[in-house]
């Protein structure tokens, strides 16, 4: 099993260079500090996930009575981001705002799932694994703040959730990951970490210490 670091994308990792939003595949980059971050993760062994909501398929602009993004531009932006990003494996995206639909891109393919059973069924072997009282129940749906994309990573890449991280920069990531049993930090605190000169804006706790710097202080 391995451990790994689950990244939201959008104000976590990238950022539009056309508007609030990314407008087109190509519009955006890489927030500072990132590409350090993620290489000294890969250095510590994890295994790099973007999980990421893509609610603007699903969103009818008023205007054009289309949605705000069509699917091949939103496969077409994650793509782009793996692009910039050689460590990051895969990216997950949900499109459906009920959560039933998401889809797994890399490299070489694009799949769409919609049936999550055998994700969820990893899962729970591995929390009764470390809790045989383990009988929280779950939101797995995709869509964050469902923990099903976390799921379905977990069970693609053989992951280990109890030993793994997640980062975001809205309450619907920190409620995934808790949904997930998955470690959670916010994305202000592992920018400070990896960027020179910014103020640190919340807090570390040990744990997230530990985690950052790499080191065991126990």
């Amino acid at each position: 099993m391995y451990k790994g670091l689950f990244l939201d994308l959008d104000g976590t990792v990238r950022e539009s260079t056309d508007g609030k939003f990314i407008q087109q595949p190509t519009g955006q980059r890489i927030m500072a500090g990132v590409h350090e971050a993620i290489a000294h993760h890969k250095r510590q062994g994890y295994t790099i996930i973007g999980i990421t909501n893509q609610g603007g398929c699903d969103t009818i602009n008023r205007d054009t009575g289309k949605p705000l993004k069509s699917l091949e531009d939103a496969i077409a932006e994650q793509q782009y981001t793996l692009s910039l990003i050689p460590e990051m494996e895969a990216i997950y995206f949900c499109p459906d705002m009920k959560g039933y639909i998401c889809f797994k891109v890399d490299r070489d393919n694009v799949e769409k799932i919609e049936d999550n059973t055998e994700a969820e069924t990893h899962f729970y072997a591995i929390s009764r694994a470390y809790d045989e009282s383990y009988s929280t129940p779950l939101d797995r749906k995709f869509r964050k703040p469902g923990a099903g994309m976390i799921y379905r990573a977990a069970n693609d890449f053989k992951i280990d959730l109890t030993k793994s991280w997640m980062i975001g920069d809205r309450d619907e990531d920190e409620k995934a990951a808790i949904a997930a049993g998955v470690n959670f930090i916010w994305a202000d605190i592992w920018h400070t970490r990896f960027t020179p000169g910014m103020y640190e804006v919340r807090q570390a706790t040990p744990q997230q210490v530990e985690f950052l710097e790499g080191l065991n202080l126990n």
